[in-house]
Parts: C-alpha cells; structure tokens; sequence
C-alpha cells in the first residue's frame, strides 16, 4: 500500500516528515497494535507537540528552508518538488510561513555577524 493510498483511511491529524529511513512518510496516527484476538485494538494517545490537523517536521522545514534561501527555488516549484518527490501536500501559505519561522531564527545569527563584521564604505 502506498502513503497516498493510506492517508485517506487515517485520521484527520498527521505529521509529515523528511527522514533518512525509508519511511519518509511518517503521518501521526499513534501506533495501533492488533494482540492476538483480531478484534482487540489498542490506540496510542497522540504526542502532546501535535496540535493541528497537518503538521511538518523538521526535516521538511529544513528542506523548504534550504531549497528557498540557497537554491532559489520559488514557492510554486517547492509545492510542485515536495509533492512529486515525497507526497507531501503542502500549500504556498505553509511555505512562507516556513520561511518567516526560519527568518525569525536566524534574525539573532545576522545581527552577530553585523556587529562582529561591520560593512566598510
């Protein structure tokens, strides 16, 4: 079964991550485990840091991060890789908050560098 195959019989709350391993597709349905007797079910509780329907990980933060501030890649061409390449549905709107979150992280970083190095005129 394939993730977009999946996704529809899951729940309404995922998490979407970019890793290494080959599951790169890590929606947060909380582990579900079949005991012996096929129609006992036990469902894990969500994790407490899942707070929205959809979430991103870091790795996909990561990624749209790098792919704008040191590829160029514009939000449409990074909605259109993020889609084709790992399925993940994630609009323009998430992309740019993505950015500014990223911006506001760095803000502390630039402002070092501009008093340490400042610019000659």
């Amino acid at each position: 079964m394939t993730f977009q195959e999946f996704l529809p019989s899951c729940p309404s709350k995922g998490r979407y991550s970019i890793c290494p391993r080959s599951d790169r597709h890590a929606p947060n349905k909380g582990a579900i485990i079949n005991p012996a007797p096929a129609e006992k079910k036990n469902k894990a509780a969500y994790p407490e840091h899942v707070n929205a329907p959809v979430q991103y990980g870091s790795g996909v933060e990561t990624i749209v991060g790098y792919l704008h501030a040191r590829q160029y890649l514009p939000y449409n061409r990074l909605k259109e890789l993020l889609k084709d390449c790992y399925g993940i549905p994630l609009s323009e709107g998430s992309i740019d908050n993505m950015i500014h979150r990223f911006a506001q992280k760095a803000a502390p970083i630039y402002q070092m560098h501009k008093r340490r190095f400042p610019t000659v005129r």
